[in-house]
């Protein structure tokens, strides 16, 4: 472990002996640590003790100490109580630390912690604007009052980076999105113009900015989160100290975003989930041609060596089997199954029997089972 340090003295004594005494006594009374004077001071190196014009010196030292050997586990303690003992030491005027790698260790893991939510939010971020937008659309945001906290890359740029305007903003940047700019009069007046109808134009003011009630609660809840969040990052991002009351406002926050960010997927997969349902949904009278095409598919050979597929009958005596090398051959048969199968399955009665066959698609019916066997096409080059 290493650290260094700038300190502004006037120190009558021997510097070497000042930061050796002081940190010899740190690390035997603060952490109760059995060392001798000796070891101490050979964790010391002087690289600079220069006369300043004002007559002062800066003087310039490292401290290296071999954390596996020495416990400095109670590492803020050690450095208040060796910056406290110098600052005893009369001609003391001013310290600064600057390298610290157990700082960097611990900055590490806030880095990868800050880094995991900041592409969170970029996730749900894109995934919110295009559900509203077009592409070329999210990379100008042209709906609102957008500020860089740089040159705005050409959409040339986001395309050749794989990225969008969603990873250019600092934290506070997506404070920016919380309903579009106003629309100029000067931008109005045509569309007064050339819409004959004022509802129109209402509706086209209307539907400007996100509109999807479950977007603009996040937006709003996440906002209200991220100031926590980027007060840390700014800590890291310039290697200094983090208070204490940010770091307590950090750890507070930051479950509450992982919830938010957690539960924003959970009810998006649910509507996804719904709405896949309800193009998959089986009705009564298609459900026997259903089961009878699966449980067929269910223990079909899918031979990509020789472009086949192999559909055996394990129900029916001498379990006979079929073989295709085309999807159409495929559909064609498995139609078939499902025409005989819904025939035999309908009801007897005529009236009961004609709400059977309205009912029942024959061709939508295969392609959905199919549609469990996706991979198994792709593989085989038929789809």
């Amino acid at each position: 472990m290493k650290i260094s340090f700038q300190i502004v003295h006037n120190y009558q004594a021997e510097p070497l002996k000042v930061i050796g005494n002081a940190l010899h006594l740190t690390l035997q009374d603060d952490l109760y640590i059995e060392i001798d004077l000796r070891t101490t001071l050979y964790f010391l190196k002087i690289n600079l003790n220069r006369i300043l014009t004002s007559n002062e010196r800066l003087l310039y030292f490292d401290i290296e100490i071999d954390t596996s050997a020495y416990d400095l586990t109670k590492y803020d303690e050690f450095i208040e109580g060796f910056i406290s003992r110098l600052k005893s030491e009369v001609g003391f005027i001013r310290a600064v630390k600057f390298i610290d790698e157990i700082r960097s260790l611990d900055y590490l893991s806030y880095y990868k912690e800050i880094a995991e939510i900041e592409m969170k939010i970029r996730e749900i971020f894109s995934f919110i604007f295009y559900n509203k937008y077009k592409a070329i659309e999210v990379d100008s945001l042209e709906e609102y009052e957008v500020k860089y906290p740089a040159e705005k890359p050409t959409n040339k740029e986001f395309e050749d980076r794989n990225e969008n305007p969603f990873f250019y903003f600092t934290f506070t940047g997506y404070y920016q999105f919380d309903k579009p700019k106003e629309v100029p009069i000067k931008d109005i007046i045509p569309l007064i113009q050339t819409n004959e109808q004022y509802e129109e134009l209402r509706n086209y003011l209307n539907l400007r900015g996100i509109l999807e009630e479950r977007h603009i609660d996040f937006l709003k809840k996440i906002r209200e989160k991220l100031s926590s969040i980027e007060s840390v990052r700014n800590c890291i991002a310039h290697n200094r100290a983090i208070p204490n009351r940010a770091v307590a406002n950090y750890d507070k926050t930051k479950p509450e975003i992982l919830n938010f960010i957690e539960d924003f997927w959970i009810e998006e997969t649910r509507i996804e989930q719904e709405l896949i349902e309800i193009e998959n949904e089986i009705n009564f009278a298609e459900q026997y041609s259903y089961d009878k095409i699966n449980d067929l598919l269910s223990v079909a050979e899918w031979n990509e060596y020789n472009n086949e597929v192999v559909l055996h009958d394990f129900w029916q005596a001498d379990t006979p089997s079929a073989a295709f090398n085309t999807l159409t051959d495929l559909k064609t048969h498995l139609l078939d199954i499902s025409d005989d199968t819904a025939a035999a399955n309908f009801p007897s009665n005529e009236e009961d029997r004609g709400t059977y066959e309205q009912l029942y698609n024959g061709k939508r019916l295969v392609d959905k089972a199919l549609n469990e066997y996706k991979k198994e096409l792709i593989i085989l080059g038929w789809i």
